[in-house]
């Protein structure tokens, strides 16, 4: 009989082949299979599979709970598990060692671990005992598992609690766990420390003594050391005053020096006289001690003489010369530390002014701090966590953080704090429990690591998908940070703040803060002392500042900054008196997820120094050089400007602006300095019988003169001729006139004369001593009289004064000559050195003429002359009353006709100049017509005195007169006929064609030779001008001679030359030749632009000839017709009026009420010197100037310095401390009636929305009664704080009790509230002077901006889904003890982002010291801490490189993860994962990636992956198993790596999870954890969740294609059949009498037919069975032909009795079998639960509410939400009727109850409250004596008992000789053994045979 074994060796699935071409050994279906190879054979037996077995019972979780994710400790044996329920959360724990089952955090609440039922969480890892976890819902976190384990009761009905062993926080008092206490990024302080300074009281004072004196007046010589005296103290600063111990040291107030470095004299007091009367007959005066000297300075003057006084002090101060700020930060539990808390303010006491001109350093800007106690590190809002308080020191200029010192709760305890006043009730306490921690020393514990200072906050992502810990880091991918800003109605907006400043004097009240009793808790107020010139935080002025906010979230996440226009102002110089700061308001909405904002501020300006100056000295032309200490040369150079902060022995400020250009410096004294000149002697050399100049005067271009040695001597001056020093000479009028001071080349003594040879000629300028000049006689007749003759000796002298200094230049003006001199230096005598004789000319319609000034009485001006007439105007005009023929000067407010521009670049602002007319736009580009621009700056007024943007000017013109002479233009003068020749090509003989393109025309003629060429033609009294030229510079000195008074001395400190056309401009003139050439157009344009274009009332727009054009020419020619004009701005040196007008003259008129009428002159201007000797040494200030260098350039760096503390946006119990400390000091400036104006009313506490303040305020007037009715809003009350910041807030005066104390209810939303900033950048000392370096010393600290900076941000701030982006935590490192995983610092480029066309990441996979990403299109290797560097050749090379995340390479293959992160599992180094979009299952091996679903598989995966949304993967160890499975559709398919392929289907469907661990493989159902593959009794096979699925297996047993099977019967070869129950007639006999599982064929097809096996018979130890065919209709059409059974043939009927039939089983269809499902299946015989339905289902959708529906698509409303409160029955607190527990219960009975508290003792007692050392602990083992392992000292079984086989808790006492005892216990395996008690792994199963028994093919 031909038989067909089927042997399956390759034991796998395949579904892609034609049933004809599948290969031998593969099968096309199987369910619950697995195939058993013997070894060495090819023999494949198909077995069932064990099933799965519950760990555990249900009572930890609720009913239907879902396991949402899980990860195996494999290192501890132990796995964790997520489980979710709309009642309760929790993560659970198994210890497979203990095979126990224990909750590890509970959830009660629902708002710790906010576990979603649709989300499986696929990032989940263990880091020592951390576990991290994140959802893409709520915050990444983690939760230490040993400490919540503790904090768990093992019953699991009790919200988990936050057990803190380092704080002592047992079970019993533990506060709830809540979410805030797991989340991966850490709660920072959000307060800076309050600061409690206390600063050496430098109290000066004075006393009046003579240390040459006894007792008794006695002269004793000076004092020794030791020996004694007493003396008087007065003139004390403040209220303190010395005591005896003391030591005073003391200075001569007359000397030059500072205490406490410069004491002269140090004395002891040694005894208290106040009041006594042993010395004298009248008691004593208050502060008179006793003293002895204990030094003394031997040069101590014998005399009675006043002393400054100061007390010494021991030591240093305090951080003496740093500036300090100190901050803090937490450290949790699990040893992460928080970023730091906003650091204090600079902790500096700036003392008195003292800048030491000689030593140049500033006293005042050293520390006075004596002793320093940081409080409140220890707020409402410390997170419970916290065990430690790391106290931190910064310096400025430095960006090194330091620790100081930890603080912890068990520290040792050395504060004392009183509680009352009697010692008795003191107590100590440690720096925690008191809040407080004082420095005492400068010393630092350690520096921190660089990075933490960049570290405002930790960019934890808000929210991530995939997490991966590799290389110690925790990182995460596809992440959500920043937020969106918004308002509560989510809408977009900007936010927008203003800003300005506030100041205050000096002498206002201010306050500090104490502490009563030592306590933090009890802070009282005390008075600030407000001391005259000590410095104050201030801002600086003159600079621009800008403030910004920032908003935080509840973990202390920032935004940018945000900064508009109104935040920003300037502060002017005149508040760098005051204390200022800068007080400001948001004015939009904040976002509605921001919990608090945050105040930075903008300062760019750079550095910048005071300087003290130690002398001053007058140099040239009104400037002033000044001496400075050569330690300050590095603060200057020449590009520096000065500003003048302080005056000369001044203490206020200077306001004006003073700021002064260095004009030069010099390392040594100048010569104009170390020149020493003095008078040598001075004579009369004119008058009667007087005549010095006799034989040789001086005279105009002479270098020669001689003077009497007869009239030399008698003024008993030396003999000139011997002096060796250079010599000058000057000659003096009466009038107070100077010549130039010319210096002597050489002198000759003849018989009778010193004949004086001069370096120069003697000047035109200097002629007026000859009173005719030029005219005769020039001799000694012609002399002025009485003039006198000065020689002066110029002599070098190096002084001591001008070692140690350098010196600096700049020009002098008023303010500087009334602060910078002081007043003795002010003395200045001046002498004349010039002057010029001035009108002052005025149109009366100028415009700027002053009501009441007349003009000329006999030539008036107007703005509209005529050609003639005008002329006329000024011809009479320079006439200058007769006297003045040729030209003369005047203050200019008359009309002008033209201005004359030297450059078309002054005109029209172009770069080039050309001769001709064109170049200067004076033509359009056809050649003729005029262009407009011609026009502009042609007619105007003179301005005269006139002011303008605060400065003053004067304009002085100078213009020729006489009769018309003419100025050379284009063309030959003729002198006669008053002519110019012209040539038959027109105007000009030079051929040029017409007028305006000749270099010599007269625009184009240079102005200066025009002014020369009339000087060399007319002589003497033009040269008035080259005079006033050369007076008029910058920096001259004059005065107005006819001043009454005298006293106004003007300095020029800007010149400005215009040239002015007088009444005729060249507008006139080039119509007038374009006219006469025959272009008419062009006149009638002209005309159309200024009609005043007439002469005689002839219209010269018709017929103008040639010779009438002819007479315009000439009078533009006219020397009358031009006028200089020198623009001067003036400034009164004197002190008196800037404003020239306001001079009085001698007649009693102003300057602009002169008239002209028929006088020489109305005024005149006399230029002048400072006479000589000069003065050049000064006694050096004790007070000096002090200057300030103007920083050089202010980057605009876009840096903003943190300012303030986070504060609160909504106030609540635990916030409102951080808004309003305890403490602050209220008041209401907007309405300051409503506080008592005698009391301080201070913050004692806040509690529910009500503030209680010290005392109360006028409530009625708060709320605006009628009266006030005006008021457009309640008022602010503004809290001024301990660091003199303010914030404010309106009370809601609704509700007042003052019952117990003024309490107020206060509105609770202050994000719009004004408020002020500590914040300052300087300390100002009332005086002027600001400063912010340590003791105002080149190269020395500088107070910095601010500790943490941040910016604005130039794209738009939003939320961000960086769905391809990476970002890792800092180091973990257990052995170190370091543990930054939650430090995410955005400065040390922490992110990575991959390409975006890879789609979104959805895992990542360590792998190798790389990291894996998987994305939905591709899977991206990515190199961790190495990188790749690519040759040439494209090749890469792999180097080290300090970079976290290094290149990014993706796998060959064009597959990713698609959105199912939850497919992927990973075994050793392969991973698995599905790719739904394509249709594929991958793995990821050495190999790269690799589809396996294309191992038969394909067209299954590509059919039904996409039907699922969730394809849950999972690794089985013990079977080396792949499970991919697909929720939706209920099944899990197995991949097995030994025959690359899908072998068995399996009726498991894990709920979300499955896992391997110690070769054990879990999945999860309902929430409960259960082991498959146990061999323990209860686990069936073939039964997962205690559901039993049969095995299955389709295969088709055709080796041969073309060969047609007949099958009669088939054979099976296994270990049990499947047997029906069948129980016959009584006759017949009992057939089977139970059913049996086993091996049955449920459905054979051949190519005949159909049918089945309904089981198969046992005969000789074979299972045979015939097939048989299916039941068949009465309707069909049998073809009996076509099959056979039983053996009996071919039948030609049958009978259709169903009692001959054995029915055959069901068949199993699954599907829909709800009716109303939209995918209703009425075949369906099973529900497989995949029932959709489009009709929304009504119900609860809140899986927190009691009567919550999974089912339910709509909420309906319904939902019925549990009550909260205790649901702990041991609480003091318990509400039996709440259903959700919010963590308020009390677990501390009243009274005690003593016990044992700890949880895993043996007698632990649950309702002990206190410990009492009773506990016994349990020791653990096997405690079963029956056992092999027995430990007679356990007396806690672990579960550990091992016994030998026959022994058992089981045995039942059967001993150890049973052999029975043990054996395989499955009844369907070969050798089931119904006896055995313990199932020994033996079992053996069935091979299944199909046979042939028909001997037919």
């Amino acid at each position: 009989m031909p038989e067909i074994k089927n042997t399956f060796t390759s034991g796998k699935m395949n579904k892609d082949l034609d049933e004809r071409l599948i290969n031998k050994g593969e099968y096309r279906d199987a369910m619950n299979i697995q195939i058993s190879t013997s070894e060495g054979s090819d023999v494949g037996a198909v077995e069932n599979i064990l099933g799965n077995i519950m760990l555990h019972d249900a009572s930890i979780i609720p009913n239907n709970s879902k396991c949402v994710g899980a990860i195996a400790d494999e290192k501890n044996d132990v796995l964790y598990w997520f489980t979710f329920h709309r009642t309760k959360d929790a993560i659970l724990k198994y210890n497979r060692k203990t095979n126990k089952v224990s909750p590890v955090l509970i959830d009660i609440n629902k708002n710790v671990l906010n576990f979603s039922a649709n989300n499986i969480i696929t990032g989940i890892n263990i880091i020592d005992n951390l576990l991290f976890w994140t959802d893409n819902r709520t915050e990444p976190k983690k939760i230490n598992i040993t400490n919540c384990e503790r904090g768990t009761d093992s019953t699991g009905l009790y919200h988990t609690r936050l057990i803190v062993k380092d704080k002592l926080i047992n079970y019993n008092i533990a506060p709830a766990l809540t979410e805030d206490h797991i989340t991966v990024i850490k709660k920072s302080p959000k307060q800076k420390l309050t600061v409690e300074e206390i600063y050496l009281e430098y109290n000066p004072s004075s006393t009046i003594y003579n240390f040459a004196e006894g007792y008794y007046g006695d002269d004793n010589g000076l004092y020794e050391i030791n020996q004694r005296g007493f003396t008087t103290f007065t003139d004390f600063i403040n209220e303190q005053k010395y005591n005896v111990g003391d030591v005073i040291l003391l200075i001569n107030s007359d000397e030059v020096g500072n205490l406490p470095e410069d004491s002269q004299i140090s004395i002891e007091l040694l005894e208290d006289l106040s009041g006594n009367t042993e010395y004298d007959n009248d008691p004593l005066p208050p502060n008179t001690f006793k003293f002895k000297v204990t030094v003394i300075d031997e040069f101590t003057p014998a005399r009675e003489l006043t002393y400054n006084c100061l007390k010494q002090y021991e030591a240093d101060g305090l951080l003496e010369r740093k500036f300090s700020r100190f901050s803090y930060r937490y450290k949790y539990q699990d040893g992460e530390y928080s970023t730091f808390a906003p650091f204090t303010d600079v902790i500096f006491k700036a003392g008195k002014f003292e800048y030491d001109a000689f030593k140049a350093y500033n006293l005042g800007m050293e520390n006075r701090l004596e002793s320093l106690k940081l409080r409140n590190f220890i707020t409402p809002e410390t997170p419970e966590d916290v065990v430690q308080v790391d106290i931190l020191y910064k310096e400025s200029n430095s960006p090194i953080v330091y620790i100081v010192d930890k603080i912890k709760y068990n520290d040792y305890k050395d504060i004392t704090v009183s509680v009352t006043s009697s010692a008795a009730d003191n107590y100590v306490t440690n720096a925690w429990l008191g809040n407080q921690y004082e420095i005492k020393s400068d010393l630092i514990y350690a520096a921190l690591p660089s990075n933490q200072i960049l570290r405002p906050y930790d960019n934890v992502p808000r929210q991530a998908l995939a997490q991966e810990v590799s290389g110690n880091r925790v990182i995460y991918a596809n992440y959500l940070q920043n937020y969106d800003i918004t308002d509560s109605d989510n809408n977009y907006f900007k936010p927008v703040l203003k800003s300005d400043y506030e100041s205050r004097w000096y002498a206002n009240k201010g306050y500090t803060q104490g502490y009563i009793g030592n306590l933090t808790s009890n802070p009282f107020v005390l008075e600030e002392k407000i001391l005259p010139l000590f410095g104050h935080k201030s801002l600086k002025s003159m600079r621009n500042y800008q403030i910004g906010l920032t908003y935080l979230d509840k973990y202390g996440r920032e935004t940018p900054i945000f900064s508009n226009k109104n935040s920003i102002f300037k502060l002017p110089k005149k508040h760098g008196g005051f204390k200022t700061k800068i007080n400001g308001q948001i004015i939009t909405d904040t976002p509605s997820w921001a919990e608090s904002y945050k105040i930075y501020v903008k300062e760019t300006s750079s550095e910048y120094y005071n300087m003290a100056m130690s002398r001053v000295y007058r140099a040239e032309y009104g400037n002033i050089w000044m001496a400075f200490p050569s330690a300050e040369r590095n603060k200057i150079d020449e590009d520096t400007f000065l500003i003048l902060k302080k005056g000369a022995d001044k203490n206020q400020p200077v306001k004006e602006k003073a700021r002064y250009k260095v004009l030069a410096i010099e390392n040594n004294a100048p010569d104009f300095i170390k020149m020493q000149t003095n008078i040598v002697g001075e004579i009369e050399v004119t008058g009667s019988n007087i005549d010095a100049h006799d034989s040789n005067p001086p005279t105009v271009d002479s270098r020669f003169f001689d003077i009497s040695i007869d009239e030399w001597d008698l003024s008993n001056a030396p003999d000139i001729s011997v002096l060796t020093d250079t010599l000058s000479v000057e000659w003096i009028s009466t009038s107070g006139s100077y010549t130039s001071r010319y210096e002597i080349t050489s002198v000759v003594k003849s018989t009778t004369d010193y004949n004086f040879t001069l370096n120069e000629t003697f000047k035109t300028s200097d002629s007026w001593i000859y009173p005719s000049f030029p005219s005769a006689p020039l001799d000694a007749s012609g002399l002025e009289s009485n003039l006198r003759v000065r020689v002066y000796q110029n002599k070098v002298v190096n002084k001591p004064e001008f070692k140690g200094v350098f010196f600096v230049k700049i020009a002098s003006d008023p303010i500087a000559e009334k602060f910078v001199f002081k007043a003795a230096d002010k003395i200045v005598t001046y002498e004349v050195t010039n002057k010029i004789n001035s009108h002052y000319f005025s149109d009366t319609n100028a415009p700027d003429v002053i009501t009441g000034t007349t003009s000329s009485s006999n030539a008036g001006l107007d703005n509209s002359p005529g050609l003639t007439s005008s002329k006329a105007e000024w011809e009479g005009l320079l006439d200058f009353g007769g006297n003045d023929q040729i030209g003369g000067f005047f203050i200019d407010e008359a009309f002008y006709r033209g201005v004359h521009y030297d450059t078309p670049d002054e005109e029209f602002g172009r770069s080039s100049r050309s001769e001709g007319f064109q170049d200067q736009q004076l033509f359009n580009t056809d050649g003729f017509s005029m262009h407009p621009y011609s026009y502009q700056n042609l007619a105007g007024f003179g301005r005269g005195i006139f002011e303008e943007n605060g400065k003053h000017y004067v304009e002085i013109s100078f213009s020729i007169g006489g009769t018309g002479s003419v100025i050379h233009g284009g063309g030959d003068f003729d002198e006669e006929n008053n002519a110019t020749r012209l040539n038959q090509s027109g105007w000009d003989e030079d051929g040029e064609g017409g007028l305006g393109m000749h270099s010599e025309v007269p625009w184009g003629l240079d102005w200066d030779v025009a002014m020369e060429r009339y000087v060399q033609s007319d002589g003497g009294q033009a040269d008035q001008l080259s005079q006033l030229q050369n007076k008029l510079n910058v920096g001259v000195i004059f005065k107005i001679f006819d001043d009454s008074l005298n006293n106004n001395i003007f300095r020029i400190a800007n010149v400005e030359l215009i040239k002015r056309y007088n009444y005729t401009n060249y507008e006139r003139v080039f119509s007038a030749y374009v006219e006469a050439v025959g272009q008419g157009n062009i006149i009638n344009f002209i005309n159309d632009l200024d009609s005043s274009l007439t002469t005689t009332g002839t219209y010269i727009g018709s017929g103008l000839n040639r010779a009438e054009a002819q007479i315009i020419w000439k009078q533009f020619q006219k020397s009358q017709n031009r006028r200089t004009t020198f623009r001067l701005q003036i400034e009164n040196i004197s002190g008196g009026s800037n404003d020239l007008s306001k001079v009085v003259l001698n007649n009693g008129k102003e300057i602009l009420h002169t008239d002209n009428s028929g006088t020489s002159s109305s005024f005149t201007i006399q230029f002048l010197k400072p006479s000589v000797p000069v003065k050049t040494q000064q006694i050096v200030s004790k007070n000096p100037v002090i200057w300030e260098t103007e920083p050089k350039e202010s980057a605009d760096l876009n840096l903003f310095y943190e300012a303030s503390d986070a504060l609160p946006l909504l106030l609540d119990n635990k916030n409102f401390h951080r808004f309003i400390p305890k403490g602050s000091v209220v008041t209401c400036p907007s309405r300051p009636d409503i506080m008592n104006p005698y009391l301080t009313t201070t913050v004692k506490g806040f509690f529910n929305g009500k503030i209680e303040l010290s005392n109360e305020i006028d409530s009625s007037s708060y709320q605006g009664p009628p009266a006030f009715d005006g008021l457009i809003e309640d008022p602010y009350l503004v809290f001024t704080r301990p660091d003199t910041s303010y914030t404010s807030l309106k009370l809601d005066l609704t509700e007042y009790d003052v019952q117990s104390g003024p309490f107020y209810t206060i509105i609770p939303q202050v994000g719009k509230n004004p408020f002020a900033l500590s914040w300052h950048n300087c300390y100002s000392f009332v005086n002027g002077v600001e400063s912010n370096r340590l003791r105002d010393t080149f190269n020395s600290i500088t107070l910095d901006k601010g500790a943490i900076v941040s910016s604005t941000l130039d794209e738009t701030y939003e939320m961000e889904n960086r769905k391809s982006g990476l970002i890792y935590s800092g180091l973990y490192n257990s052995t170190s003890g370091v543990n930054n995983l939650n430090q995410f610092i955005q400065a040390e480029k922490i992110t990575k982002d991959l390409n975006p066309t890879y789609g979104s990441i959805q895992k990542l996979y360590a792998r190798g010291g790389d990291l894996v990403a998987f994305c939905e299109d591709r899977v991206i290797k990515i190199l961790a801490n190495k990188d790749a560097l690519f040759n040439a050749d494209g090749n890469s090379n792999l180097v080290s490189t300090n970079r976290v995340l290094g290149e990014a390479v993706p796998f060959s293959g064009e597959y990713g993860i698609s959105k199912n992160p939850e497919s992927f599992a990973a075994e050793n180094y392969r991973a698995y994962f599905t790719d739904k979009q394509r249709g594929a299952v991958l793995r990821l091996s050495m190999d790269g990636l690799t589809p396996i679903s294309a191992y038969g598989m394909d067209d299954y995966f590509k059919d039904h992956l996409k039907l699922s949304n969730k394809l849950i993967g999972s690794y089985d160890d013990k079977k080396d198993n792949y499970n991919i499975t697909i929720l939706d559709i209920e099944k899990t398919i197995s991949y097995e790596e030994k025959v690359r392929g899908w072998s068995s289907f399996k009726s498991f469907v894990s709920e979300s999870y499955g896992l391997s661990m110690a070769n054990d493989y879990y999945t999860f159902k309902n929430g409960l954890i259960w082991r498959h593959h146990s061999n323990n009794p209860l686990a069936k096979r073939n039964t997962f969740y205690d559901e039993f699925t049969p095995s299955s297996v389709s295969t088709l047993l055709n080796d041969a294609s073309d060969i047609v099977k007949t099958y009669k019967t088939i054979n099976y070869e296994g270990s049990q059949s499947n047997v029906n129950l069948e129980a016959t007639s009584v006759s017949s006999g009992y057939y089977n009498l139970r059913d049996i599982d086993g091996w049955s064929a449920e459905s054979i097809v051949t190519n005949l037919q159909e049918g089945y096996v309904s089981e198969f018979i046992k005969k000789e130890d074979k299972w045979f069975n015939y097939i048989k065919g299916n039941d068949v209709s009465e309707t069909l059409d049998i073809k009996t032909n076509e099959f056979s059974f039983q053996g009996i043939g071919k039948a030609e009927s049958i009978d259709l009795d169903p009692n001959l039939f054995v029915q055959p089983p069901p068949v199993l269809i699954p599907g829909c079998m709800d009716s109303l499902a939209d995918n209703y299946d009425a075949s369906a015989t099973t529900d497989n639960g995949s029932c959709t339905y489009t009709t929304p289902i009504y119900g609860c959708t809140d899986s927190r509410a009691e009567n919550y529906n999974p089912n339910a698509t709509i909420d309906d409303n319904s939902c019925v939400m549990g009550l909260p409160g205790c649901t702990d029955p041991r609480a003091t607190n318990y509400n039996p009727n709440a259903t959700v527990d919010d963590g308020t219960c009390t677990m501390t009975p009243n009274p005690p109850v003593y016990g044992c508290t700890d949880p895993r003792a043996l007698n632990y007692d649950e309702n002990a409250t206190i410990d009492n050392n009773t506990c016994i602990m349990g020791i653990r083992g096997c405690t079963d004596p029956r056992a092999d392992n027995y430990n007679p000292l356990a007396n806690q079984d672990d579960g550990s008992c091992s016994y030998s086989t026959g022994i058992g808790p089981n045995s039942g006492g059967g001993g150890g000789n049973n052999p029975n005892a043990n054996g395989c216990m499955d009844p369907t395996a070969l050798n089931f053994n119904g006896s055995a008690l313990v199932d020994d792994g033996s079992c053996i199963y069935p091979v299944l045979h199909i046979q042939d028994t028909n001997d037919d093919d």
